[in-house]
């Protein structure tokens, strides 16, 4: 009768043990998703000025992976167009124990089924708006001395693959208005160059690789009041070294409620764990 009993509380005890692991493990995936949509939703709409909505963004501990889908970039006000750039899925493999270091190891990134429409108004167009602001925007760069704000990355390969542009030229007799152009995909081995590079760092790469595929591919295709001023705002001392300034800024402004957000799941941990915080 004793053992049965014992047996019966054992079996309950585990149960409720198991059932809190479960929660746990729910809020912690529930928050960090969180946390990861108000990081790339905030700093995006922040470093372009324009708005930057992410359907689903979720991380899998387990299998560090981290994946966005259905993020957009929308336009700038006055154009007919809802959005300048979409994309169904972004994918991010990483070695989850290098999530305990400084620097995260990124074995792949793969983005799929990206879509960018370019639309002209007047002397200008959404894309050179927004790469304009970018390039405009130079907070004073971070003292040397003082230490780098949050992770570093050390990236592997870039996959990019099924990326459609989309045209929309102002009417003019003999040209065609709408144009449309494939890029083949992309693809770059050893992308942060054997060098942990920041997060702002990566998105600049990523969106060079990007501009430079389409201007590779477009040939005569884009008019040259629209690749002229891209190219110049894309070269050297334009939006590769802005941009990343924009971006770094970007960052530290919103690690704070980020990383507050991650806080309320360890802080759980610790009170389900029966640990108390420890006084420095």
């Amino acid at each position: 009768m004793i053992l049965k009993r014992l047996n019966r509380i054992l079996t309950i005890l585990i149960g409720l043990f198991l059932l809190c692991i479960v929660i746990v493990v729910g809020l912690i995936h529930t928050l960090g998703d969180r946390a990861l949509k108000l990081a790339v939703e905030t700093g995006g709409t922040k470093a372009l000025n324009v708005g930057v909505t992410v359907e689903n963004a979720s991380f899998s501990l387990i299998r560090g992976r981290l994946l966005l889908k259905n993020l957009a970039i929308h336009n700038p006000s006055g154009y007919q167009t809802p959005s300048l750039f979409e994309m169904d899925r972004l994918e991010i493999e990483a070695d989850l124990p290098s999530f305990l270091g400084k620097t995260v190891h990124v074995k792949k990134i793969y983005i799929d089924a990206a879509g960018l429409t370019v639309e002209q108004k007047g002397l200008s167009n959404n894309l050179q708006e927004v790469l304009d602001h970018v390039s405009s925007s130079k907070p004073k760069p971070a003292d040397p001395k003082q230490p780098s704000e949050g992770k570093e990355v050390l990236v592997d390969d870039l996959d990019i693959t099924n990326t459609k542009v989309q045209v929309k030229l102002l009417p003019i007799p003999g040209r065609a208005e709408d144009l449309s152009i494939t890029l083949t995909p992309i693809q770059i081995k050893n992308l942060s160059s054997d060098k942990p590079i920041t997060v702002a760092e990566l998105v600049v790469r990523i969106l060079g690789a990007v501009a430079n595929g389409l201007a590779q591919q477009s040939g005569d295709i884009l008019p040259g009041e629209i690749t002229g001023p891209l190219k110049s705002v894309l070269g050297a001392g334009g939006i590769l070294e802005s941009g990343k300034q924009v971006l770094d800024k970007t960052i530290q402004d919103i690690q704070k409620p980020a990383e507050e957000i991650i806080k309320q799941s360890q802080d759980l941990l610790n009170i389900l764990g029966g640990k108390k915080e420890e006084k420095k």
